[in-house]
């Protein structure tokens, strides 16, 4: 029997005890095994006895008390309620002793190489995002700068159309009397003014109330799904 045949074993028969017990239990021989080394496997399965008899022995102590089960750097360990004993014998500490140390600094390893390969990527990549970032400030600004062109344009064009028609709508009625004419003209040319006038500032409201809200959800919809996209293709 093998490594290999032995854990298989072991993990077969614990088919019938909670999960987070039966991974507990394997990852803790897995560690004996790594610790040991692959030279010295034929002996620690002499050491350890079959599977059978490893599996039996957990769950008698699991059975005896499921809480009081630990596994520690010595083996595990079985309190029983009240007296304060332990049962360590399944559990040889020669190997083993360090494994669960080992692996948190295998995954905190890890962790930092993932997190030094994303940084040195970002940086390789930088002229591509980067410019990717810069056209996509430039097309935002460059909205904005419209938004705002066409809202000045039609709140101040609006406003001084509407001062103008009212002068020349009052010049043209003091005119009249001289000159009906001239003034009735004024006073007409001023009447179109104000219309023109009304209907830049009403353009300006419908830009605040309708236009503009309406482009804004348009926008964030549209990186939205850019962005949820991108991350749905990285997740693939």
């Amino acid at each position: 029997m093998n490594r290999r045949e032995f854990m298989e074993q072991l993990r077969r028969l614990l088919y019938d005890i909670p999960a987070k017990d039966r991974e507990e239990a394997l990852e803790y021989y897995e560690g004996y095994f790594d610790d040991a080394g692959a030279e010295n496997e034929a002996s620690v399965i002499r050491e350890l006895g079959s599977p059978g008899r490893i599996a039996a022995e957990i769950k008698a102590g699991l059975n005896s008390d499921p809480n009081a089960g630990e596994y520690t750097d010595t083996g595990y360990h079985n309190t029983q309620a009240g007296n304060g004993e332990t049962d360590s014998s399944y559990k040889p500490a020669r190997y083993g002793k360090n494994s669960q140390k080992k692996r948190k600094q295998k995954k905190e390893m890890d962790s930092g190489v993932k997190t030094l390969l994303i940084i040195v990527l970002a940086v390789i990549s930088f002229p591509i995002w980067g410019g990717l970032l810069g056209v996509v400030f430039s097309f935002v600004m460059g909205i904005v700068g419209i938004l705002l062109g066409l809202l000045a344009g039609t709140l101040f064009g609006g406003i001084g159309i509407a001062i103008v028609s009212v002068v020349l709508a009052v010049v043209g009625i003091t005119n009249m009397a001289t000159s009906f004419s001239l003034g009735l003209a004024m006073l007409g040319m001023g009447m179109a003014l104000l219309a023109l006038g009304i209907v830049l500032l009403v353009g300006f409201g419908w830009l605040v109330s309708k236009a503009i809200p309406a482009l804004v959800r348009f926008l964030i919809d549209l990186f939205h799904k850019v962005f949820h996209r991108n991350r749905r293709e990285e997740a693939r």
